[in-house]
């Protein structure tokens, strides 16, 4: 169960940093 939480929160976070990424890319 701690596991799952964990990996989760690791994708969250990949999710965000591309998001932020493609967005700095669209932005320019």
């Amino acid at each position: 169960m701690l596991r799952q939480i964990v990996c989760f929160a690791c994708i969250s976070e990949l999710l965000v940093h591309k998001m932020l990424e493609y967005t700095k890319i669209t932005h320019f």
